[in-house]
């Protein structure tokens, strides 16, 4: 794969590392320290965010966004999300169930931002199966939204988990949530309640 981040078509400068890589059963995110952003895999709900629904096996610059610094990204099952150094969000992806967070149920084959954390600072992005979640560092609040568990109604807009726990590390599985606090680890068998799984000093 590194003659891939070698062709002239990508060109990382060589005293920069290649960032985190974040990838789902079926699609694959990487962001380079610079901050921009190549996705490749399955595309076929849109999620790789080059503007069509076609699945690519090659790493390719995602140009809408060339324009920012990226500093997370996160790949769902078929929704992918990208945070900028500005804390702003953007989603794209199949959204049948609300899980890009624009208060619909569209789907997009471009990143687009996530209006409701226009006047907030987002640090973290995790995409699981038909859902979201996000992670403010600032206050260490959670915010969830998509597919509802059991009888629980879809949420097609993020939602403030409600918990007086400050987190600093989230992820996402196919129907369930891990989180970390300062001294617990918890897990959520829904996306609106936590259950202490683990608790010590660390």
């Amino acid at each position: 794969m590194n003659n891939y981040f070698n062709s002239s078509w990508i060109s990382p400068p060589l005293s920069s590392p290649l960032g985190p890589s974040l990838s789902s059963p079926a699609a694959a995110l990487m962001f380079f320290p610079y901050g921009k952003v190549v996705t490749w895999g399955r595309g076929t709900s849109g999620q790789l965010g080059h503007g069509d629904m076609v699945s690519i096996f090659k790493p390719k610059h995602v140009k809408s966004l060339e324009s920012l610094v990226i500093t997370h990204v996160s790949a769902g099952w078929s929704h992918s999300g990208f945070v900028s150094d500005t804390g702003y969000l953007f989603t794209c992806g199949d959204g049948s169930f609300g899980q890009l967070g624009h208060g619909d149920c569209n789907s997009h084959c471009f990143p687009l931002k996530v209006s409701y954390f226009d006047s907030k600072h987002v640090d973290q992005i995790a995409c699981g199966m038909p859902h979201s979640l996000v992670w403010m560092k600032g206050d260490g609040h959670l915010y969830t939204w998509g597919r509802g568990f059991g009888s629980a109604s879809d949420v097609h807009y993020p939602r403030r988990l409600p918990s007086s726990l400050c987190f600093i590390q989230v992820s996402l599985g196919w129907n369930h949530m891990l989180v970390e606090g300062k001294c617990l680890c918890l897990v959520a068998t829904t996306m609106e309640s936590l259950v202490i799984l683990k608790r010590e000093a660390w």
